[in-house]
């Protein structure tokens, strides 16, 4: 039984074109669990990582609703359904739908997680439209609370020292603020905030939130 799954998984988990469903995978790699040992041993016999095993493992976290869409392979990508998994309940059959009528792709999926967590109580179908509206293959893209003239001044100033001369926009959609840049503007962001020795979710909350002690240009993040 147990060599009979490994070869079945093997043919999924490495592909985009699966034999089976992700909700198939997803209870192959359960019982594997139950019956053969954790994630770490798992992944190394597939040769994926450990992480890669808990995506595909997301398809048993989401409802019954949304597991017949993945059954039905009308949800059929992985980081779609590892996204659903992240969004609080009400919102994930919502946004299933739609990615099940092609009206929703995985990375604005991927994308809305972030944008909910930074605001919890709008409608899921507000930020979908801005998702649909600003999220773009050609630039990075990353969205925050629009805060006054005063500060949102500051948080131009912030991103112009440590990106420049790389060229970037900062919008206010229904104040949802949304800032664009390059990519390789981004990427001096990214080494920011190495030389800060922060994570990047971390160092964007700071960065955008005026109030914060975040300072530019030499390498370290204030208390």
């Amino acid at each position: 039984m147990e060599d009979q799954i490994f070869a079945r998984l093997k043919k999924n988990v490495k592909t985009n074109s699966r034999p089976n469903s992700l909700l198939e995978i997803a209870k192959d790699i359960e019982w594997l669990r139950e019956n053969y040992g954790n994630n770490k041993r798992i992944a190394s016999e597939l040769d994926i990582s450990s992480g890669m095993v808990n995506t595909f493992l997301s398809a048993l976290k989401v409802s019954e609703n949304i597991q017949a869409l993945i059954s039905a392979r009308k949800i059929d990508s992985v980081f779609s359904v590892h996204a659903l998994k992240a969004l609080p309940p009400n919102d994930q059959e919502t946004v299933a739908l739609e990615i099940a009528a092609q009206k929703f792709t995985s990375q604005q999926a991927r994308a809305l997680v972030p944008l909910r967590n930074i605001f919890p109580s709008e409608p899921i179908g507000r930020l979908m439209e801005v998702i649909r509206t600003t999220k773009d293959n050609k630039s990075y893209v990353n969205h925050f609370p629009m805060p006054d003239k005063e500060g949102l001044e500051l948080i131009h100033s912030r991103i112009n020292k440590i990106a420049s001369p790389e060229p970037f926009s900062l919008e206010n959609i229904d104040n949802i603020g949304v800032f664009r840049i390059s990519k390789t503007g981004v990427k001096k962001m990214r080494e920011d905030a190495n030389l800060k020795k922060i994570g990047f979710h971390s160092y964007l909350l700071a960065l955008f939130n005026p109030k914060s002690a975040f300072e530019e240009g030499n390498g370290q993040m204030m208390n």
